[in-house]
């Protein structure tokens, strides 16, 4: 989906932003500085929620949006199965992986019975062109061998 380009940076950015702080803790480790790595650890630790954070409001809003313009059902932002509180902003939620889910399967659902009647008339096109083609062929050779 479009969204997994949006997110595919922030990934990349969590990635090392987590093997920068994990070179960070094993330094401090090894010079037994509790209170480095103490504020490491929370440091890390709030890195982590904010780039969480910002992939779930990119997922979620990009998915409520397909939906939204497809006429796909969004579930109920009070169902707890399908929507959280925010980590960073409890006045903000997020699809759970199982809202996720559920609308991804949603939206693929409704892509395809679009496409399905899109290439339904297709089909019924090709299949009058094809009668179409044969009738005229009918008619020429009735008609040339009535000319001789």
């Amino acid at each position: 989906m479009r969204y997994e380009r949006k997110i595919a940076p922030l990934q990349k950015k969590s990635e090392k932003d987590r093997a920068l702080y994990d070179k960070l803790l094993r330094e401090a480790t090894k010079a037994k500085n509790r209170d480095e790595i103490e504020a490491l650890r929370s440091e890390a630790s709030d890195q982590h929620r904010i780039m969480q954070f910002e992939i779930d409001s990119v997922v979620t809003g990009e998915l409520t949006r397909e939906a939204e313009l497809l006429f796909v059902p969004i579930p109920p932002r009070s169902d707890e199965k399908y929507w959280r509180e925010s980590w960073l902003v409890e006045e903000i939620r997020h699809l759970t992986p199982e809202g996720v889910q559920l609308l991804r399967d949603a939206i693929r659902d409704e892509r395809k019975k679009r496409r399905e009647v899109r290439f339904g008339w297709i089909e019924i096109v090709s299949k009058i062109v094809a009668l179409a083609t044969g009738l005229i062929g009918a008619v020429i050779g009735l008609v040339a061998t009535l000319k001789k």
